[in-house]
C-alpha cells in the first residue's frame, strides 16, 4: 500500500504553486481509500480536410473508469485543491464545513487550461464526491475535460506493501 507522502498521481495535470491556510480546509477520515475517477473529454481542432464551416473537426474521448486504492495519512486528509489538482495554480478557494471549491489555472505550453473544482465530504468523512472541469486552447485547438471523482473510505492503513 502506498503512503500518501505526495499528492494523488491520478489527478496530476499541470504545475501547482499556491499555498493555502491549512486551518480552513475541511478534514476527512485518514486511512485506506478507494478512489474512482471517470473522465469525459472533447476537443475541436483546425482540420484542412473538414467540410464544416470554418474548417474545424471535433472528437469526443470518454476514458474508462479508473479505480485505485491509496493510504491517506492524517497530515494529508484535508480537502485541498492541491490534493486533486497538484500541478495547477488555484484561486478563489472557498471552504465550508464539508465542502471545497476553487478556480484552477493549469499552465501547459501546448494548451493552457482553466476551470474549477468542487468536492464535498459525505457520510461523516467516509466519502468524498465531486468534479474537476477544465477547458482551454488556442486558435487551432480547444478542449474540455470533466473528471468525476468519488472516494470511499475502506479501513485503517496497513503497513503491508
Amino acid at each position: 500500500m502506498k503512503k500518501l507522502n505526495r499528492v494523488l498521481p491520478i489527478f496530476i495535470i499541470f504545475p501547482a504553486t499556491t499555498a493555502l491556510c491549512m486551518d480552513q480546509m475541511p478534514t476527512f477520515t485518514p486511512g485506506e481509500w478507494e478512489i474512482t475517477t471517470q473522465q469525459e473529454a472533447g476537443a475541436t481542432y483546425k482540420d484542412s480536410n473538414s467540410k464544416r464551416e470554418g474548417g474545424f473537426s471535433s472528437i469526443k474521448e470518454d476514458k474508462p473508469k479508473q479505480v485505485i486504492k491509496m493510504c491517506v495519512t492524517k497530515d494529508h486528509a484535508k480537502l485541498s485543491p492541491q490534493l486533486f489538482a497538484p500541478k495547477c495554480q488555484f484561486s478563489n478557494a472557498v471552504y465550508s464545513e464539508k465542502e471545497m471549491k476553487a478556480d484552477l489555472n493549469c499552465s501547459n505550453p501546448s494548451m493552457p487550461m482553466q476551470g474549477n473544482i468542487r468536492m464535498t465530504i459525505l457520510n461523516g468523512g467516509k466519502e468524498i464526491s465531486g468534479f474537476q472541469f477544465l477547458s482551454g486552447g488556442g486558435k487551432q485547438v480547444g478542449a474540455m475535460m470533466m473528471t468525476n471523482i468519488r472516494m470511499k473510505y475502506l479501513d485503517e492503513c496497513s503497513d503491508k506493501k
